[in-house]
């Protein structure tokens, strides 16, 4: 029997990632000895392919001839690489994302104020290391509500929060740390596409059978997505593509929801949803 398939509202590639994506792929149309500081975006298949057309994946400039071309990630990076590269004659593409950048640029203005630095987001993420080196590395970052109630002592703070972080989680961390400090500055720097796309799932999610998150695990949003997904729906599985998919699975349910990370193409994704039809 074929299954009911209901693709969420939103999903996949969000604008920046399909812009930094095609960025890539053009410029290595035209240019040789390119490099990426780290991966462009958290999603194997998609580096793998990049790697078979000849990008060079590393983490530290001097493996680069002056001659190179670095690309910057979507995630940031340390303003020392920026000035590393400068200083080395590198041709510069910076992808790095626009609300990356912007919380970037609240990290540093609550630090130029006076004030703690408190970043809500995965400790060791790409983003957060970035958005440490643009402000503080001082910064103390937290992710839970547990973590949260740790911070006692603080008076004065500025929060910005990682932009694919979980809208809900966040505002739960926020009320913990508003009753604990005097004065706080807040930014909202989950980006738009983030909470289209964790809404849709959550919409998604009370009304089919099952639901299947399509990306990498390495990507923070797709696993956010999941979660969310994993609160509502126990029937949630997670996919990097349609080699993963086990019709087994799938035999019992009539209707599955299919949802997909900013890191996720949407070659993978019609693959992913033709295997599903045809279990």
């Amino acid at each position: 029997m074929k299954k009911k398939v209901i693709i969420a509202e939103h999903y996949g590639f969000c604008s920046g990632v399909d812009i930094a994506v095609n960025t890539l792929n053009k410029l290595m149309d035209i240019k040789k000895n390119i490099y990426i500081y780290g991966d462009l975006i958290h999603n194997r298949i998609v580096m793998g392919k990049f790697e078979h057309k000849g990008l060079h994946i590393i983490n530290n400039i001097d493996n680069i001839p002056d001659n190179g071309t670095l690309v910057i990630r979507t995630h940031g990076v340390k303003p020392i690489v920026y000035r590393k590269a400068k200083e080395k004659g590198l041709d510069i593409i910076d992808l790095t994302c626009i609300y990356v950048k912007r919380s970037q640029k609240y990290a540093k203005e609550i630090i130029e104020k006076g004030l703690n630095l408190i970043i809500i987001g995965e400790r060791n993420h790409d983003e957060i290391l970035s958005i440490q080196g643009a402000s503080s590395e001082s910064a103390i970052v937290i992710n839970s509500k547990k973590e949260a109630e740790k911070i006692s002592t603080i008076q004065r703070a500025g929060i910005v929060i990682q932009t694919t972080f979980n809208r809900e989680t966040a505002k739960d961390i926020i009320s913990i740390l508003f009753d604990n400090i005097g004065y706080l500055v807040i930014y909202n720097t989950i980006c738009n596409a983030t909470e289209k796309r964790q809404n849709a799932c959550r919409n998604l999610a009370v009304k089919t059978d099952a639901i299947v998150v399509i990306g990498d695990k390495m990507s923070s949003n797709t696993n956010r997505l999941y979660e969310i997904a994993k609160s509502l729906n126990i029937n949630t599985f997670m996919a990097n593509d349609e080699t993963e998919i086990d019709c087994k699975k799938y035999k019992d349910y009539k209707s599955i929801g299919i949802t997909a990370g900013a890191s996720t193409p949407d070659i993978i994704i019609k693959k992913v949803i033709k295997m599903i039809e045809n279990c």
